[in-house]
């Protein structure tokens, strides 16, 4: 298993051509747990753009923190069960 560079990126582990993940990169590169999860992720048949899923923190970065504040956030406009749910994952961390 080799060490994956620090700014690889999802792009690079696709053939874009046949729309398939490159196994042997991944298998090469990650764990094989990690692998598995990997090569288990559908990837995109229609070329839909890529676009911004996550609200970043006021640096731009994905944080646990910012990840906490997030569900707290919509926890507001869940019901008390959800609230509950999310206060026993964080707990589990």
């Amino acid at each position: 298993m080799l060490r994956a560079p620090t700014d690889l990126r999802v792009s690079e582990l696709i053939d874009h051509n046949r729309k398939e993940w490159k196994i042997d990169l991944i298998v090469e590169i990650f764990h094989p747990l990690d692998s598995n999860l990997i090569l288990a992720t559908p990837i995109d048949q229609y070329d839909t753009e890529d676009r911004l899923i996550w609200h970043p923190d006021s640096k731009g970065k994905f944080t646990v923190k910012s990840a906490h504040h997030l569900a707290l956030e919509l926890s507001k406009i869940g019901t008390p069960s959800s609230l509950e749910r999310l206060h026993s994952h964080w707990n589990f961390l």
